[in-house]
């Protein structure tokens, strides 16, 4: 990640169900698929899998975007984007295209959302910077 780079160029920040949906509409009305990374600021495998988040969102530009949701906070609606979305363990990954869910990944290996990544977009060459 360059000097100068902010995180939210990158990756929105979302904080209802929605803002979450309105943001999924818009990114697959690009023909992208959307993920959208729900995780807990006091969880260190959350902040330690985001730098490569981050770098994921600037490679993979014009084919998927990110969006993060910062559950920490005990709300209502945190608690109707965990039940909206099913999340029971984060950090947690959902991607969707056509305003469906096609595929969840759980876990903070980079190596394996990469390979998740990788697998749902197979034209794209393999990143810089991972």
């Amino acid at each position: 990640f360059a000097a100068g780079d902010v995180a939210s160029e990158y990756v929105d920040e979302l904080t209802t169900v929605d803002e979450i949906q309105k943001w999924i509409d818009a990114v697959n009305a690009r023909g992208e698929i959307a993920c959208v990374n729900v995780m807990l600021m006091r969880e260190s495998c959350c902040i330690r899998i985001f730098p490569t988040v981050l770098a994921l969102a600037k490679n993979f530009g014009g084919k998927m975007a990110f969006a993060r949701v910062i559950a920490d906070a005990d709300s209502e609606e945190m608690r109707k984007i965990v039940e909206t979305y099913g999340v029971k363990e984060v950090p947690n990954f959902i991607f969707f295209q056509e305003g469906e869910i096609v595929h969840r990944f759980v876990g903070s290996s980079r190596g394996d959302l990469l390979g998740q990544v990788l697998s749902l977009t197979p034209d794209m060459p393999m990143p810089t910077g991972l």
